[in-house]
């Protein structure tokens, strides 16, 4: 047992205090017991004192003679534990004892009791001498003797209860406080596998009380890391994943001109091709750190009132080719009322509308549509994205926010970082917005984009 421990410590602690508080209670009861025993020995020697009067009285009354009356006093003086003088005119007339321990006090007494113990070099003596209303008989003393056994056996019974307590008190307390620092111990030792990267192991949790409460803030805080240690690994293997297949591709098309296997009048489409890979690669890297910047709070929106229709319909203009080369209409259905106005950061609503319109790019079959429409209540602003054809699977719809998750696990050429999403929902979250998607058969899928009103904000 490491006396630094807790277990230790408490332990030792809530036995100390047993301790003392028994220490205490023992001075307190031997204090108590010294006044209550002089206390009967006083009231002792007062019965005593009445009786042998009455006997006197009643031996003048009756006209006894000297031997009875001897006789009668002598009965009542029979004792082993006690001696008792009595005097009349300073010379002892009756006494069961011989020598008296209490004779120097008689000087002193006149009317009232007076007592004090004494130690006479064997043992303990309590001593007492006081006056007696009888003419032939006119002082008493009384000396009670072995009062060392009487404070030995109430030590004794203090020591052997202490002794029983703290033995039945020890055990208790040990399996109280094991009780206690075990779940301790448990937390500790999932603590340290948790320092060692293993969230696996969880605190078993028997109690509802605050050990209780911090063992499932443990465990919560285990299953987080966990789950954050598995979305570090996602993100690792998909960030090289997304790195190595340019890299690969751009470094296949370098050796292939190096090694001068690619015909003179080709060369421009594979410069254009490592270009075209080169840009994927800078564009991943960028919203990589887009996005670490939004969810670290180091980015400060630069907030300005303008017209969402004209920021829309520029949007949309620089992406009538690429849809039109893959076969795509584009219709653009602005709001019913003029001048739809927003207190918002223009280059970041740029970057929302740019990961819409390019998720719906990459996802829209050949032959549908994409339509782009702006909806004004009474404080809001919404954008709808809707394209044609493609359908989310219901269980997949709360996982498409979730950095580099892709619908199409296979990753079969539709390009993309697999955080635009992402990127989307943080940037409107810092603008106070909400950003919601909707899919089905018949209506394909539509991404909703609130934001609000330049008057509201």
């Amino acid at each position: 047992m490491r006396l630094t421990s807790i277990f230790s410590k408490l332990f030792l602690t809530f036995t100390a205090v047993i301790v003392v508080s028994f220490l205490l209670f023992g001075v307190v009861y031997l204090y108590l017991f010294h006044v209550q025993l002089y206390a009967d020995y006083e009231a002792s020697f007062a019965e005593k004192r009445d009786t042998l009067t009455a006997q006197f009285e009643l031996a003048e009354n009756f006209g006894w003679t000297q031997g009875e009356t001897e006789a009668v006093i002598g009965s009542l003086l029979e004792s082993d534990s006690y001696t008792v003088h009595l005097y009349g005119d300073g010379d002892v007339r009756f006494s069961n004892g011989e020598t008296d321990a209490a004779v120097h006090l008689l000087d002193g007494v006149d009317s009232a009791i007076s007592a004090e113990g004494n130690w006479d070099g064997a043992g303990l003596d309590y001593v007492m001498a006081g006056p007696v209303n009888h003419e032939s008989v006119n002082q008493m003393t009384m000396t009670f003797t072995g009062l060392e056994e009487d404070y030995l056996q109430a030590v004794f019974m203090i020591v052997t209860s202490f002794i029983t307590v703290l033995t039945v008190a020890a055990a208790v307390l040990w399996f109280m406080t094991k009780r206690m620092t075990d779940p301790l111990r448990a937390m500790n030792d999932v603590a340290r596998q948790m320092s060692t990267g293993d969230f696996s192991k969880q605190v078993d949790i028997r109690t509802r009380d605050e050990i209780g409460e911090l063992g499932e803030t443990l465990n919560r805080m285990a299953s987080e890391l966990a789950t954050i240690e598995s979305t570090r690994k996602t993100i690792l293997a998909n960030i090289s994943h997304d790195l190595r297949s340019p890299l690969t591709s751009v470094k296949g098309f370098l050796i292939a001109l190096e090694d001068g296997t690619i015909p003179v009048e080709k060369r421009f489409s594979y410069y254009e091709r490592i270009r075209s890979e080169t840009d994927r690669v800078i564009t991943l890297v960028n919203d990589i750190l887009e996005l670490t910047r939004i969810e670290s709070g180091g980015i400060t929106l630069d907030r300005e009132t303008y017209d969402l229709t004209d920021q829309l319909n520029e949007q949309i203009r620089s992406f009538e080719k690429p849809m039109a080369d893959k076969g795509i209409q584009l219709h653009f259905e602005p709001a019913a009322r003029d001048g739809l106005s927003v207190y918002a950061d223009y280059n970041r609503l740029n970057r929302v509308w740019q990961n819409l319109l390019e998720n719906a790019l990459r996802y829209t079959p050949e032959g549908q549509s994409v339509t782009v429409s702006a909806v004004h209540s009474v404080h809001l602003v919404t954008v709808h994205v809707t394209n044609s054809g493609t359908v989310i699977p219901e269980e997949t719809l709360p996982l498409i926010w979730e950095r580099f998750y892709k619908a199409d696990d296979s990753r079969s050429g539709k390009g993309g970082s697999g955080i635009g999403l992402s990127i989307v929902k943080s940037i409107t979250g810092l603008h106070g917005g909400t950003v919601d998607v909707d899919s089905n058969e018949e209506s394909g899928t539509t991404f909703s984009v609130t934001l609000p009103s330049a008057f509201e904000t």
